[in-house]
């Protein structure tokens, strides 16, 4: 070969007995060329001044592949790698290492969408498991960490922190039932206070109503037509005269049920694991629940006493504040009265016990 004119293409057997065949600027290689390592390594691509730099294809003797750019002999900026177990990651390198951006299917067909820090996965990314499962959030050395979510394939889902791999500080897990559990994990684990929220009753019932309601001394029909009438199950109060006792009935649990539609809330405690104490609070009252007139009604009768008490002036307590004759016994009617607003409660007794002695 010639080097009186500078660049020359040439083949060249070194003492080691690797060869390389292509441009050679001077009695170096430059341009393109194919280097054959005496271990079978073979480098086809872009050289500069004796260095592998540029774009180019490197094939190992076990079968392994890379295909993308090289700069210094590493591999580095944006390439793939074929794996000879099968395993295939195409995206940015850095001195030989997957760093930045980078996609990965794994031999078992898992596989990461994500970014990269020195061949591990550092930063957000996705892994699908084969089986189903994946994680999208956080990563730091390889292992979920941070903020992050995770799905499993029979359908619950856990959203929250991560250290190392596993649950770690506050998040949720929601059940493929539809349950539902707020609170803190270590290491893994429910560990201290958190809520569990069972899965609410996705068909309701249709409310059944009684074919009739005993009223007195008269049989009143209530069928669903009357009960979602204006007069509505109150309709059966009567009264002989204004100055006389009223009679009243309202239905009860027995007599009608309503749509239920109840959100239990169980407050639970947990020590690695391990469920230690299960508090069941009280129930969110609503219309249609079946303590729902009570708490209308006691609205109302706290109300009325307290309106009619206030503006009396306070005073020493005498022996007329005691006794039956210091006790207020008023009906509530749906409709109103002289002395009661017009409610959308059932028809009601309020007795005042002393009211001047509890002031």
């Amino acid at each position: 070969m010639s080097y009186e004119h500078g660049e020359s293409h040439a083949e060249k057997v070194l003492s080691n007995g690797d060869v390389y065949v292509g441009d050679f600027d001077g009695l170096l290689p430059h341009g393109m060329g194919r280097y054959t390592w005496l271990n079978g390594t073979i480098y086809d691509g872009q050289w500069e001044k004796n260095k592998i730099t540029g774009r180019g294809k490197i094939l190992w003797p076990s079968g392994a592949e890379y295909e993308g750019e090289i700069s210094g002999g590493f591999l580095h900026g944006s390439g793939s790698l074929f794996g000879v177990d099968g395993s295939i990651y195409k995206g940015s390198w850095m001195m030989s290492r997957q760093h930045g951006k980078g996609t990965k299917t794994y031999s078992n067909l898992d596989g990461y969408d994500g970014f990269w820090r020195e061949g591990l996965q550092e930063g957000f990314g996705t892994y699908k498991w084969s089986n189903g499962n994946t994680y999208s959030g956080n990563w730091k050395a390889g292992k979920m960490s941070g903020k992050g979510v995770m799905k499993w394939a029979n359908g619950d889902l856990f959203d929250g922190d991560w250290l190392d791999g596993l649950e770690n500080g506050s998040g949720y897990y929601k059940y493929a039932d539809g349950s539902l559990y707020v609170g803190i994990w270590s290491r893994g684990l429910k560990d201290g206070h958190g809520t569990f929220f069972p899965t609410r009753r996705r068909t309701p019932y249709q409310p059944t109503y009684p074919e009739s309601i005993v009223c007195g001394n008269k049989v009143q029909s209530l069928g669903p037509a009357s009960f979602f009438s204006n007069e509505g199950p109150d309709a059966c109060v009567s009264s002989s005269s204004e100055n006389t006792s009223h009679t009243f009935c309202s239905t009860n649990e027995s007599q009608l049920e309503l749509l239920d539609d109840r959100i239990l809330v169980y407050d639970r405690e947990y020590m690695q694991g391990v469920l230690i104490t299960e508090r069941r609070p009280g129930e969110t009252i609503y219309g249609g629940h079946r303590s729902y007139y009570l708490m209308l009604n006691l609205q109302l009768g706290i109300r009325y006493t307290v309106g009619k008490i206030t503006p009396v002036p306070m005073r020493e307590v005498r022996s007329s504040d005691f006794g039956c004759r210091a006790r207020i016994r008023m009906y509530f009617p749906s409709r109103g009265s002289q002395f009661t607003p017009p409610h959308n409660s059932v028809g009601f007794f309020w007795k005042d016990y002393c009211p001047m002695v509890f002031r």
